[in-house]
């Protein structure tokens, strides 16, 4: 479903929406898909996409969309259709940059970063924290893992 959507996010007042990204004026383009997603005040490199496997669902395969609470330790974790957060996930401090990545195939990873300079490794299977690291001595403002999962670039 992502491919053919587009997450649109504000920076005044928090909002989120996701709108049909495809091309030309026909059949939807450029209408919202869902309506806007609640309790979604998140920073700019604070969301990202998961697609796969989840406990968390119990129907199976699922896509979700992950966004930090701005300048809350809180993570929520929608799905696309819906416009209220299907999980919400307290982590220890505010998140400040959030992406995703596989891990040599077996499961799907969601790598945080914090004010402090943690960078947090999620996995997305079970829901648990599986590493909390010392990564930098001043805020992680941005995270991207490459498509193996081998590398993470903050």
């Amino acid at each position: 479903m992502f491919e053919e959507a587009l997450l649109v996010t504000s920076s005044t007042d928090g909002s989120m929406l996701m709108v049909h990204a495809g091309a030309g004026a026909g059949a939807g383009a450029g209408s919202a898909l869902c309506p806007a997603y609640k309790h979604c005040n998140t920073l700019s490199n604070g969301i990202t996409t998961m697609t796969g496997s989840s406990s968390y669902s119990g129907r199976g395969s699922t896509d979700y969309i992950v966004a930090a609470q701005a300048g809350k330790p809180l993570l929520h974790l929608y799905t696309p259709s819906s416009p209220s957060p299907a999980l919400q996930i307290h982590t220890q401090e505010a998140v400040t940059a959030l992406t995703g990545g596989m891990q040599g195939g077996t499961g799907r990873y969601l790598y945080s970063g914090s004010r402090t300079g943690r960078v947090g490794v999620w996995n997305c299977l079970s829901g648990a924290l599986v590493a909390l690291v010392p990564a930098h001595f001043r805020a992680v403002t941005c995270l991207a893992a490459d498509p193996t999962g081998i590398f993470l670039f903050r």
